[in-house]
């Protein structure tokens, strides 16, 4: 899925990016991620779970559907992956002389 990090003008967290979905069936959908929560189940699986909030549909597609959802869900998981790729992963301890 191609998407970009974008700045908009009618975003509704002026301190958040939003997302433009720049192919398939929701091209041109920008929208911010809202209440993002990591959840675990009693197997100790974890799960994420998101709102979003839409910032631009110039469709006017249906964005409730599961299609479109799950596509929220592999760009949520494709953002994660590059932020833990990209992280520092410097170790801030230092050895003590002995």
């Amino acid at each position: 899925m191609k998407f970009e990090v974008v700045q908009h003008e009618n975003a509704f967290h002026e301190d958040l990016m939003c997302i433009k979905i720049m192919e398939g069936d929701y091209e041109g959908v920008v929208f911010q991620y809202d209440n993002i929560r990591l959840e675990e189940d009693e197997d100790e699986e974890a799960s994420i779970s998101f709102n979003f909030i839409t910032v631009d549909n110039p469709e006017e597609l249906d964005l409730t559907a599961k299609p479109f959802i799950d596509i929220l869900g592999e760009i949520m998981n494709e953002l994660l992956r590059s932020f833990v790729e990209n992280a520092d992963r410097t170790d801030n301890t230092k050895a003590s002389a002995t």
